[in-house]
């Protein structure tokens, strides 16, 4: 998905009709939400208000966002297949609560209040990581 789609499905879930709506919910001024209709893709930080509106893995939607700027296709769709498997992994690893043990092999569980914006920094710089090593792999 691009920015704009995801903006599409707050409104569809939250029975918004305007785009202003949107901003007016995510506290964003308006012309964000025009520079993500005009096909600017989202910050970290707007990428994680929209999964928490939305109620999906913020790594899938920052996966999307990373597809919308990539420069090539390839490059593209390594982000796009990481957006998928993130979207069903992520659920599955927030449900058995491994994130933090990611982050951190000595936290063995954590709840829904204690998973916090370093928690999915460090896990989105882990799987960066992994995924530039893919591509540097593949590329060589």
């Amino acid at each position: 998905m691009n920015s704009y789609e995801y903006i599409q499905e707050i409104k569809r879930r939250n029975g918004l009709d305007t785009d202003y709506a949107v901003a007016i919910k995510l506290g964003w001024k308006p012309n964000k939400i025009y520079q993500y209709r005009d096909g600017q893709g989202m910050d970290n930080a707007a990428a994680l208000q929209v999964a928490e509106v939305l109620d999906v893995p913020v790594l899938a939607v920052i996966a999307d966002m990373e597809a919308q700027r990539a420069k090539d296709d390839v490059t593209r769709n390594k982000w796009i297949q990481l957006a998928k498997s993130t979207g069903v992994a992520g659920m599955l690893a927030l449900s058995l609560n491994v994130v933090p043990m990611l982050v951190n092999p000595a936290v063995s569980t954590v709840s829904a209040g204690e998973l916090n914006g370093n928690n999915i920094h460090y896990t989105n710089l882990w799987i960066g990581k992994k995924l530039s090593r893919t591509l540097t792999r593949k590329s060589v």
